[in-house]
């Protein structure tokens, strides 16, 4: 009984289901309500995801874009849920088949500041007092990110953080 979690630097982590949501699940195939999804490993309807605006193509390689859509779908409309009795498989491989021009880890910084600054408010302090290293580093411009949040109608980020994942700390 896992759901996908994170921290303030938007760290991905498994995390178990709280206690209530456990207690009232009667049915062991019954889906799970996840505040975020882990990168790369979801089925969302084409047209919702077109609606939604696809990927951010300022984003670079992977790193981050599954906060970015957990946040949109959530906060504009849709919701997310694990299907336990679902199966996905993934080869790891040994090496990546492609380069991180500036490092995986300045790579992940940008793509998360870009999350931050689109999607998490005046929350976004917080993302900042956990990751120092993303201060003053470049992230391109989210114009059209925050265009497209207001365009959908979007709620604030403290609403998801009052009915997605409250147990965010």
């Amino acid at each position: 009984d896992l759901r996908g979690g994170f921290d303030w630097s938007l760290h991905f982590k498994w995390e178990q289901i709280p206690i209530e949501q456990k207690m009232s699940r009667t049915d062991p195939t019954q889906s799970i309500r996840t505040p975020v999804i882990a990168g790369g490993i979801f089925v969302i309807d084409k047209s919702w995801f077109n609606h939604l605006g696809k990927y951010d193509t300022q984003m670079d390689i992977w790193g981050g874009e599954n906060f970015e859509l957990s946040f949109r779908v959530w906060m504009c409309g849709g919701s997310l849920e694990i299907v336990p009795c679902s199966r996905v498989g993934h080869v790891f491989r040994k090496r990546h088949p492609y380069d991180f021009p500036e490092g995986n880890a300045l790579t992940y910084i940008k793509n998360t500041k870009r999350t931050a600054e689109v999607w998490m408010d005046e929350y976004k302090q917080y993302y900042y007092e956990a990751r120092p290293s993303a201060i003053g580093k470049s992230f391109g411009s989210v114009a059209d990110r925050v265009e497209q949040r207001r365009k959908l109608n979007c709620k604030s980020f403290q609403w998801y953080l009052e009915n997605v994942y409250p147990e965010l700390k």
